[in-house]
């Protein structure tokens, strides 16, 4: 298994760990020996900072093709005393709970409507 980056070299630790899970994917992936995917690995990181360096970069989590799965599935779990519960189990604010119900309820009443 690669390394992470050695602290000899200051190297940010979000660089030195896009170059840790670059490699990581070159590995279980392609195959790739453990040298050559760590170079890789290093040259991707260098890369994202040099073309990206100075700027605040969101990554969003990934789960908006998940969401509206959810969001239905919250919806139908709502019964309008329940909010608080269902922002815990789905570990999200209390505010977010109420926003997705409301969203989801337009959203039925307008497919409703198009019947």
């Amino acid at each position: 298994m690669i390394q992470k980056l050695k602290e000899t070299v200051r190297v940010p630790e979000i660089i030195s760990d896009l170059a840790f899970h670059a490699s990581q994917i070159l590995i279980e992936s392609m195959n790739v020996d453990s040298a050559s995917a760590e170079n890789v690995g290093h040259a991707i990181a260098d890369r994202m900072m040099r073309n990206w360096g100075g700027q605040s970069i969101y990554f969003p989590k990934g789960v908006s093709s998940r969401a509206s799965e959810r969001d239905y599935q919250i919806y139908e779990e709502c019964n309008g005393r329940n909010y608080a519960e269902l922002a815990r189990k789905y570990k999200l604010t209390l505010q977010w709970i109420y926003k997705i119900v409301k969203r989801v309820h337009t959203e039925k009443q307008h497919q409703r409507r198009m019947l």
